[in-house]
Parts: structure tokens; C-alpha cells; sequence
């Protein structure tokens, strides 16, 4: 995605829907998303219908590794 991108957020969306169904995620992309909209933090957490986002492009940097990451189950 290039930094032109844009969206427009129907009625009682969320900046967090909005990053989940453009991104496929919103970890890490909801900061992102606020930082090129500063103005959004004037509206409420579900915004009007018909507010502009303006998109940055996605950091590709999860796991670049392929690495397998351990997990610790607290019963063991």
C-alpha cells in the first residue's frame, strides 16, 4: 500500500475494525493508523459515518524470521 491510501469508515466503525479488515490485523497497526490521522482523536472511539483515513503501508516485519517461538503454558 502507498501512504495515499485512504479509506472511508461507515457508520460506528472503529479504527481497529478498520485496520483488521485492511490489514488483517490491527497489533501494531492501530498506533500507525492514529499517528497519520491526528484528527482522529477528536472523534469518538466509533467514528462518523463517512470520516477519510488516510492509510500508512504495513510494516512487513512480523516474524521475518519464520522462527518458531516457544510458548509456556502456566500449568507445566
Amino acid at each position: 500500500m502507498s501512504k495515499a491510501n485512504t479509506v472511508i469508515a461507515v457508520q460506528d466503525e472503529t479504527i481497529s475494525h478498520i485496520c483488521w479488515r485492511l490489514y488483517g490485523d490491527s497489533i501494531g497497526m492501530v498506533e500507525k493508523v492514529m499517528a497519520a490521522n491526528p484528527n482522529l482523536c477528536d472523534l469518538p472511539p466509533n467514528l462518523p459515518a463517512g470520516t477519510i483515513v488516510t492509510l500508512p503501508e504495513a510494516s512487513s516485519s512480523k516474524n521475518k524470521t519464520n522462527k518458531v517461538i516457544p510458548t509456556v503454558n502456566l500449568w507445566d
